[in-house]
């Protein structure tokens, strides 16, 4: 790696018409699947379980293309970019959505030369070619628009809280996502050659999904040695160790050479709760060190999310020995310090910001960066207890109902200042603390639907608590659809038996999410035979919408039905 050279030279526009600050949780996310993988739709299943992520807000993408990890601009746009933000519109999801996260099965980086060259952009130090696939999602309206002049600047960020390039440390605050500014995008795992196997993302992702609030004891490590790519944040060490300490957190520099220090990893710590290193290798089992659930940690290096390469170790290994997050560059970064996160990014963490959140706040020119893991964990929130106070949930609703939210604050934690009220995954309303929120349920269809409520925090942060799962019918009219699986259980290449009886329907359609994988018209009373040889394992949650003559829609109780390797595979 290179010593830092001049910085590039762009700023991007001000935000305009910036939203209300909105901190995120599973129903303002959105998880993108390529759906010619079998693998990535394993993956993004196993996490949308594990994170109650709303059945809805799947995106499926059926022409990404065929790669080894890089594509080009061009089809970035057209096959990704473009077809997400299209999803979001035509749902009316893209104000409140404030997290995009990308299963396994998708280009790590992007080939930018034909937007640079189109802007008469020279491609030399400390520019390289490709960018990161988060990082240009993040970014996208610039990227939609080509203008890599913008997207390439070390100051494109304009979240970034510091400190760095003569500015001082910022507030902890959710991301502010605007359809004309920037969208967070992070990475689940990559699963490829040099990246991961699908068992080992399913691993960490289930570790880090169990410490959301749970406030995990460890410490922050900051190691030191005599290598560039640690020395281009050591500078940044000692603030970063005080402001820590100052906040009740633990945090040490471990310095090669002292104590039995290498500089490279902590030695024989078993309370790794977060890590800056900068090293091209390492090898972590070898170190006797432990990473405490729920950790974030990453290396500065040139290739540490370069997957089309063996050289340097990759910063998946962090997420296989049991971080929750990590980051790396897919391309040389020439040890610019912008295009890494500042070892702030743990205060941001500690103060209670999510993994997605801290790392945004934290890198100033993010274009090169990858964000692997999952992006919702959460270990340092207070979060309240929320209910529904009314209307009761085991009786049906109808026509306009006054939905009532408790909220208790966590003993750490702070007075909620609002209540808002989501429905299979769509804000329906939202109003002050103590306030009922009016609802027309004729504003969707009958039948069996997912509410969650929820408590907004006070500024900066608006950490969002979210209720259980509550499960209501609305009955408006006189519709009726019910599903029963023959069969739990299946292996994939086997048919779902489905009996399904309707009342007023003249179609039927069985669901995952949005997408429709069976459809029957004509019939009241059938079985449904549902293909699952091209839709990856793991437990479906599948459901039935019945559609009568006139256009109204009834939705089934949800079932699921879990589908194992191939008999005999």
């Amino acid at each position: 790696m290179r010593c830092p050279i001049l910085l590039l030279a762009g700023i991007v526009s001000a935000l305009s018409g910036a939203n209300a600050a909105r901190a995120q949780i599973a129903e303002s996310t959105v998880l993108v699947v390529n759906g010619r993988s079998p693998e990535s739709r394993t993956v993004a299943r196993a996490w949308a379980r594990l994170r109650a992520i709303p059945t809805e807000h799947t995106i499926v993408l059926d022409d990404v293309p065929a790669t080894e990890g890089v594509i080009p601009v061009g089809a970035f746009r057209e096959t990704i970019l473009r077809p997400v933000r299209t999803w979001l519109d035509a749902r009316g999801m893209t104000e409140q959505t404030t997290l995009v996260t990308f299963s396994v099965g998708f280009p790590y980086g992007v080939d930018f030369d034909a937007d640079a060259r189109a802007q008469g952009l020279e491609l030399a130090p400390p520019i390289s070619p490709i960018a990161s696939l988060t990082s240009m999602t993040y970014l996208g309206t610039q990227v939609d628009a080509g203008d890599a002049r913008s997207y390439l600047a070390l100051d494109a960020n304009r979240a970034f809280a510091g400190p760095g390039r003569a500015r001082e440390l910022g507030v902890t605050r959710p991301i502010e996502p605007d359809t004309d500014a920037f969208l967070p995008a992070a990475m689940l795992g990559y699963v490829g050659p040099n990246g991961s196997t699908v068992a080992q993302v399913l691993s960490y992702l289930e570790r880090s999904s169990d410490v959301d609030g749970k406030w995990p004891d460890g410490t922050i490590y900051l190691l030191a040695n005599d290598d560039v790519r640690a020395n281009t944040r050591e500078p940044l060490f000692a603030d970063a160790v005080d402001r820590l300490r100052a906040g009740g957190f633990a945090a040490r520099v471990l310095e090669k050479g002292t104590d039995g220090e290498d500089g490279i990893l902590p030695r024989g710590h078993e309370d790794v709760l977060g890590l800056v290193a900068g090293i091209a290798g390492f090898d972590w089992t070898e170190s006797g060190s432990t990473l405490v659930a729920g950790a974030l940690a990453e290396h500065l290096t040139s290739f540490g999310a370069h997957f089309g390469t063996s050289g340097q170790t990759k910063c998946v290994r962090f997420l296989e020995a049991g971080a929750a997050g990590t980051c790396g560059t897919v391309a040389e970064p020439y040890a610019v310090q912008p295009k890494f996160p500042v070892p702030h990014l743990h205060l941001h963490y500690l103060r209670g910001a999510s993994m997605v959140e801290a790392m945004y706040l934290s890198i100033q020119g993010p274009y090169q960066t990858l964000i692997l893991g999952d992006p919702l964990c959460r270990p340092f929130a207070s979060f309240a207890a929320v209910e529904l106070d009314a209307p009761r949930a085991d009786v049906a609703w109808s026509g306009t109902v006054a939905i009532e939210v408790g909220a208790t604050r966590a003993e750490l934690g702070e007075e909620p200042e609002s209540v808002e009220a989501w429905v299979d995954g769509r804000r329906i309303g939202r109003a002050a603390l103590g306030q009922p929120i009016d609802w027309d349920t004729s504003e969707c269809s009958d039948g069996h639907h997912e509410l969650r409520v929820v408590a907004v925090g006070p500024p900066p942060l608006r950490l969002r608590s979210r209720s259980d799962r509550i499960t209501i019918q609305v009955r408006n009219h006189r519709l009726e659809v019910r599903t029963q699986p023959r069969k739990t259980a299946v292996h994939s290449g086997e048919a779902i038996s489905v009996r399904v009886t309707s009342k007023g329907c003249r179609t039927v359609e069985i669901r995952e999410g949005v997408r429709v994988i069976q459809a029957t018209a004509g019939r009241t009373s059938f079985t449904a035979e549902v293909p699952t040889l091209d839709l990856g394992t793991g437990t479906f949650v599948l459901h039935a919408i019945g559609r009568s003559k006139d256009g109204l829609e009834v939705r089934g109780a949800p079932f699921e039905v879990e589908v194992r390797a191939p008999s005999g595979g």
